[in-house]
């Protein structure tokens, strides 16, 4: 049973940088593209160490999935599924409301000036609303508040890097603070969700989610 189970949960992660990858094919104009940017988001300065936070993004979500994968299965599912639907709403934004956010011009030849350009030049200043960085680490941030076990060191470390990860869509002026607010809001919203239809299936199919949970023993 546990076999079986660990084989299938390895393949379904699988499914988020997959379906992650067709952010991609919508980052372009199509037409009409609106700019949430406000005042307040002219007060934040550019901070080009950031863009080392903003990277750490990709190996942060695989890392924090496959631990829940291996010690908190139920976890991993409901942080797997909330993710998966919060890249589909957001396609769904980016598809009917398309944003941009205006970027610096940048100079220099230091290694953060280089991150930061390699990023613009990977991701362009399109799909800014809601923020998908925001958006999946705040899922993260908030699955570390429903360990049901001690595990000090791991959720520090979860919820430090997604508040790092956070701010640095600011400071490297990826997003807006409605980018960020949306990715919060729509991250907490998805995850308050899944996690109350799962609570509700452990209680009406308890056989079930005990053998699930096995995986972890």
């Amino acid at each position: 049973m546990e076999k079986r189970f660990s084989k299938y949960w390895g393949f379904s992660l699988l499914v988020l940088p997959v379906f992650n990858s067709v952010y991609f094919l919508l980052n372009h104009t199509s037409g009409r593209v609106y700019n949430l940017a406000t005042v307040f988001d002219q007060m934040i300065p550019f901070i080009k160490y950031f863009a080392l936070a903003y990277v750490v993004w990709y190996p942060f979500v695989i890392i924090t999935l496959l631990w829940l994968m291996k010690r908190q299965p139920r976890l991993y599912v409901t942080t797997l599924i909330s993710c998966l639907m919060g890249l589909a709403l957001s396609y769904t934004f980016f598809i009917l409301a398309q944003t941009t956010t205006s970027r610096p011009p940048i100079d220099g030849h230091d290694l953060f000036t280089r991150i930061v350009l390699y990023i613009y030049h990977a991701d362009k200043p399109y799909n800014s609303f809601p923020s998908i960085h925001v958006l999946i680490s705040f899922i993260l941030y908030r699955a570390c508040a429903r360990l049901n076990i001690q595990a000090p060191i791991f959720t520090s470390s979860v919820r430090s890097l997604a508040v790092m990860i956070i701010l640095s869509t600011l400071f490297i002026k990826q997003h807006t603070l409605l980018d960020v607010a949306g990715g919060i809001v729509f991250g907490t919203l998805l995850f308050w969700l899944v996690d109350m239809v799962s609570s509700k299936i452990g209680k009406n199919y308890p056989i079930a989610m005990d053998e699930l949970g096995s995986t972890q023993e």
